[in-house]
């Protein structure tokens, strides 16, 4: 059943290529999104455009439909050997051993903006247990707000809200359920952001960690400048924390 959502198998299918960061339609954002009737353009354009993806099965589709209206779209896709690099330096998703790969798509108009963050996860090898997985999308809190009600998710049961804010929205996603002896899905996380500066580059990150080790459950705190970083719930237990995911847009 198509679904609506991209995975890195249905976009290099279409472009051939993995762009790491590129833009494929341009725009620039003019201010702070004034009222709810601009929100929601962008929320019926977009919906409209991944209803086409939906129906076709076609990144190609979908975009040259965007092509026709005010709203942009960064795409950035991540898989074995793909590079994604920023201020930060560059991250290589390590997917031929941990079987994540991702494509993250944010879009915008005028004042407000939309990230979705699709992850594939291909391996032999099953989920873990406790402390559940954390995959987030977050920005430099001086970029992007997140509204209030403004997450998101798609083929997702069990991925739950951990925490959002300033910095974005972090979910538990609980792996040991979802794979099983293996693991082979995909699924969909969203955000909805109002933009709060003209300055150029905004960036938009999708992370997926892997989470292991003694403590029952692990909590997040949002870096000022994109990311989060993942503690034990206590300091007499021990975490292991791996990044097996990370994909960045920026906006120029």
């Amino acid at each position: 059943m198509a679904r609506d959502d991209f995975n890195r198998r249905t976009v290099l299918k279409s472009t051939g290529i993995a762009l790491a960061g590129g833009a494929l339609s341009s725009g620039s954002v003019l201010g702070a999104a004034r009222s709810e009737s601009e929100r929601e353009h962008l929320r019926s354009v977009v919906q409209r455009a991944r209803e086409i993806h939906r129906e076709t099965g076609s990144p190609k589709r979908h975009d040259e439909y965007l092509d026709g209206t005010d709203v942009s779209v960064q795409r950035s896709v991540s898989g074995p050997g793909d590079v994604t690099a920023d201020d930060d330096g560059p991250s290589v998703s390590p997917a031929a051993v941990s079987g994540v790969s991702s494509t993250l798509n944010v879009y915008s108009s005028g004042g407000s903006a939309s990230a979705y963050y699709n992850v594939d996860i291909a391996s032999q090898f099953g989920g873990g247990g406790s402390p559940k997985d954390k995959v987030g999308i977050t920005w430099p809190n001086s970029d992007y707000e997140l509204l209030q009600n403004g997450t998101g998710k798609n083929n997702a049961a069990n991925a739950t809200l951990r925490d959002s804010g300033f910095g974005g929205a972090v979910w538990d996603f609980a792996d040991g359920v979802a794979c099983g002896l293996t693991c082979n899905l995909s699924f969909q996380l969203s955000t909805e952001m109002d933009v709060i500066t003209n300055d150029t580059p905004r960036k938009v990150e999708g992370t997926y960690k892997s989470v292991s080790g003694s403590c029952s459950s692990a909590g997040v705190s949002f870096n000022v400048g994109g990311g989060f970083t993942v503690s034990g719930s206590s300091s007499s237990c021990d975490i292991d924390v791996k990044q097996l995911d990370r994909n960045v847009t920026s906006d120029y």
